[in-house]
C-alpha cells in the first residue's frame, strides 16, 4: 500500500513480490504513475479532489478498497457465509 508508488522503496517492493510471482493491485487517483502501469491490477480511482482533500479521499477510499478485498478473501476461504458477506457489505 503506497500514497505515492513513485518511490523507489516501494517499486523496489512491488517489483519483488512480482519477481516472487505474488499478485497485486493499485489503486491510484491519477494516471501516469509507474505502479499502475507495473502491477497485475490497476484500481483507478474516479474521485478528483483539490490538493488539500486529496491525501483523505486517498486514504478513505484505500481502507474502502482494503475492505472489499478482506470480505472478498473471507468468502473466498469459506470465513464467511453468503449472509455475513452482505452484512458486512452494507456496513
Amino acid at each position: 500500500m503506497s500514497q505515492s508508488g513513485e518511490t523507489a522503496d516501494t517499486l523496489a517492493a512491488l517489483r519483488h513480490c512480482l519477481k516472487a510471482g505474488m499478485k497485486s493491485a493499485a489503486h491510484r487517483q491519477h494516471g501516469g504513475m509507474t505502479i499502475a502501469r507495473e502491477v497485475g491490477c490497476d484500481l483507478a480511482h474516479p474521485l478528483r479532489t483539490r490538493d488539500r482533500r486529496r491525501s483523505t479521499k486517498a486514504f478513505t477510499a484505500q481502507v474502502s478498497v482494503l475492505t472489499v478485498l478482506a470480505i472478498a478473501a473471507a468468502r473466498d476461504r469459506g470465513r464467511i457465509d453468503e449472509v455475513e458477506e452482505k452484512r458486512l457489505s452494507r456496513s
